[in-house]
């Protein structure tokens, strides 16, 4: 089939959380379509197939799509072997930087994937992250004061229940400069010129 059909495919069945499928998405780590190995990486994960480290490791060799969506599902399986990828690689590793955050602050990731949007946001980016804040119930804090964020307007449909609290801060932050910094008892917007070292130092403590 066409390699965006096989993807949507392997979306499915993660969101249908089919386990009996883990031995297919393992093999599927080896399709010849970088899209289509990447999809299977994170649908691994979320199965949490565990089983799938050895197989997920092995595409980290390289900074590409499916080696960087590698390196995020072994973060979502609780592993660092993926850290330096997101860490040092440009290109497609900023879009999932985020998924740092499952390793640095565990409960707080959890917490963020599963709550679910109950109503649609609307106004500008502060005052969709405002309403975010209030919705999850957790202060979301900027480094810095940003007039853009008071200027540029937003919508996030809630999909009847279907979007996750992280999934709107994603969006919400989407195409800006921040990257998010999940805490235990806040949520931190980082600049990304900060961001980078902020990461690159949490990892070396992780080492030390």
């Amino acid at each position: 089939p066409d390699p965006g059909i096989r993807e949507a495919a392997i979306e499915a069945l993660a969101q249908l959380k089919v386990r009996e499928a883990i031995p297919h998405l393992i093999r599927a780590l080896e399709d010849g379509h970088a899209s289509v190995r990447g999809g299977a990486a994170l649908a691994l994960a979320a199965l949490d197939a565990r089983e799938a480290k050895p197989a997920l490791e092995r595409l980290l060799k390289e900074p590409t799509l499916d080696g960087v969506r590698a390196a995020a599902a072994l973060c979502l399986l609780g592993s660092g072997s993926g850290v330096p990828l997101l860490l040092n690689t440009d290109g497609y590793a900023w879009v999932y930087r985020p998924y740092l955050n499952a390793l640095r602050a565990p409960a707080s990731w959890r917490r963020l994937k599963e709550g679910r949007l109950s109503r649609p946001l609307s106004g500008t980016r502060q005052e969709v992250l405002e309403s975010l804040s209030r919705e999850i119930g957790l202060p979301i804090t900027l480094a810095e004061a940003d007039p853009d964020l008071r200027r540029s307007g937003l919508h996030i449909d809630h999909r009847q229940g279907r979007v996750s609290w992280m999934d709107a801060l994603e969006e919400t932050v989407r195409g800006g400069l921040y990257d998010i910094v999940l805490e235990d008892a806040h949520i931190r917007l980082v600049p990304i010129r900060d961001a980078s070292r902020l990461w690159k130092e949490w990892w070396r403590r992780q080492r030390d």
